[in-house]
């Protein structure tokens, strides 16, 4: 019994751990992929495209 409760304890100890270092690399990943959609999002020539797309007017 008490080897069980040992073990439980050290098994939420390194979740917990892991936990914090998963928090930090998942907000990494999805500023990084955000970023990298706006990127992708905002027009290379200026908004020439978009203004060109929707009859000349912006």
């Amino acid at each position: 019994m008490e080897e069980t409760k040992w073990r439980r304890f050290t098994v939420e100890l390194i979740s917990a751990e892991e936990y914090q270092t998963t928090l930090a690399d998942l907000d990494r990943l999805v500023h990084e992929y955000l970023t990298s959609l706006l990127k992708e999002q905002a027009p290379s020539d200026g908004g020439r495209k978009r203004k060109a797309a929707d009859g000349g007017r912006g």
